[in-house]
């Protein structure tokens, strides 16, 4: 399933806390971090998710963020609702 969001975090802020909120760091998910490039980053572990951050334009006041998931669809809504929704306000 594919989830798109905008938020107002830049690409470090929203990569540091998907980390936080599915990897293994301050007891987020315990996904296991399969990758970091560009503007992506994926995890896995009882499930797969990728982000991907698109690049804005210099005028935009946000940022296009899409989640794709696999077997963690109720996660990826959580994580727009209380992460990249919360902080943008």
């Amino acid at each position: 399933m594919r989830h798109e969001t905008h938020t107002h975090l830049n690409r470090q802020q929203i990569f540091q806390a998907a980390k936080t909120f599915f990897g293994q760091e301050g007891g987020g998910l315990g996904m296991k971090l399969a990758s970091e490039q560009g503007a992506q980053i994926a995890f896995f572990g009882n499930g797969l998710v990728w982000i991907t951050v698109w690049p804005a334009k210099a005028d935009a006041k946000s940022v296009r963020v899409d989640l794709d998931v696999s077997d963690r669809d109720a996660e990826a809504r959580a994580f727009i609702e209380k992460v990249l929704k919360q902080r943008s306000q």
